[in-house]
């Protein structure tokens, strides 16, 4: 069918105005995402989330808008956890479950690509059968390891790493050799292997409550009492920057 004359004479503007609206699109992501880490560091976790939603959809396959929406709904599933809401909190952790899974397919050179889907799994891991726990746990290790060779300076997979490796040094004989018969061999761990990678996660990133707080803990399981002190004690001192902060810092005060 022939186009009308007036058609044809608009075609050009048609044309003019889908270019036009591509960098205004990517304007509204940038936009959208200085507001979403705004709002993070508000604790406004609901707004976050739905900023980092909205700057993804404003540019599909984003890194930048990814890894903000998983670190958002890893935020708002913990945020359930602690008011005792586990249906929400499990809901939330299998969103950020299937975002990330959808962050490492499109980004896999990204470190932080890979820590925030370790991150996923582990919290995913919290409300999982025995035989997936342990599936999910090797793949913590897998992708936290992953993040850490792309740069060994992410911090955060230090600190992430760091506490895994303790809590598998402290699982039961019983518990280790059951798993291992019925689902294949854990991740060994250590608390060797803990502190050295949390004395790397506070020494990247000195300002990150959880880091120290976990370091303490290692310490004091190894029973060395004045550095989990002062580790604790350095804890407590920072200013709040997690929307979990407070209680670690509190419990860090207590020690």
């Amino acid at each position: 069918m022939p186009v009308p004359h007036a058609l044809r004479r608009l075609a050009p503007l048609f044309a003019l105005l889908f270019l036009c609206a591509l960098p205004l699109r990517a304007a509204d992501n940038a936009a959208l995402l200085k507001d979403c880490d705004a709002a993070c560091a508000k604790f406004d976790l609901n707004r976050s989330q739905s900023l980092a939603a909205q700057a993804l959809a404003a540019k599909p396959g984003d890194f930048e808008s990814m890894w903000r929406l998983v670190r958002a709904q890893v935020d708002l599933g913990e945020d359930s956890q602690d008011k005792g809401q586990d249906a929400q909190a499990e809901s939330w952790f299998n969103k950020a479950l299937a975002s990330s899974k959808d962050l490492v397919a499109k980004h896999p050179q990204q470190s932080t690509a890979h820590y925030y889907r370790a991150l996923a799994l582990g919290r995913r891991a919290l409300f999982a059968g025995s035989k997936e726990a342990v599936q999910l746990s090797q793949e913590v290790e897998r992708e936290a390891l992953q993040a850490l060779t792309l740069d060994p300076k992410n911090g955060r997979a230090h600190g992430l790493i760091g506490r895994y490796y303790r809590e598998m040094a402290h699982l039961s004989w019983v518990k280790r050799k059951l798993a291992e018969t019925l689902f294949g061999k854990l991740p060994e761990g250590g608390d060797a292997k803990a502190l050295q990678h949390l004395k790397q996660a506070t020494q990247l990133e000195p300002n990150w409550v959880f880091a120290w707080y976990e370091l303490g803990e290692t310490h004091e399981v190894m029973g060395q009492t004045a550095e989990a002190r002062k580790a604790f004690q350095k804890a407590a001192s920072l200013p709040k920057a997690d929307h979990r902060d407070d209680r670690l810092k509190a419990d860090a005060a207590r020690q």
